[in-house]
């Protein structure tokens, strides 16, 4: 009976080991898969982060491009006023040219006519 009683320990003894390292394997699966699922949120992070970053450096890209167009486009309109600022003045000393013509050649009429009025008395 005593050897029974000692198989009866022995095999219960057995069985809670085997308890014990049931529940220890299930724990450190458990922690595996904590660890898994934390690297793998750890990572999903990452990428978001990165994703934003790139979303940045592609807008800010995009608003240098756009401001280069518009400092282009400023210069140009500058360069484009410029050319009509310079033609408006010459098209106004033109007309400053051509009213003294216009007033020499009246005065050489009328000294002409003068001339021509002195000749007759």
């Amino acid at each position: 009976m005593g050897s029974n009683l000692q198989e009866v320990l022995s095999a219960s003894k057995i069985k809670q080991h085997e308890e014990e390292r049931t529940e220890e394997e299930e724990e450190r699966k458990r922690k595996e898969e904590g660890e898994k699922r934390k690297m793998e949120e750890e990572e999903r992070k990452k990428k978001d982060v990165d994703e934003v970053i790139r979303e940045r450096e592609r807008l800010h890209k995009r608003a240098t491009r756009q401001e280069q167009r518009i400092t282009e486009e400023m210069n140009m309109q500058m360069a484009i006023d410029e050319e009509i600022r310079l033609e408006l003045e010459q098209a106004q000393a033109a007309e400053v040219v051509r009213a003294r013509i216009h007033k020499m050649l009246i005065a050489k009429e009328a000294a002409r006519v003068q001339r021509r009025q002195r000749d007759i008395n």
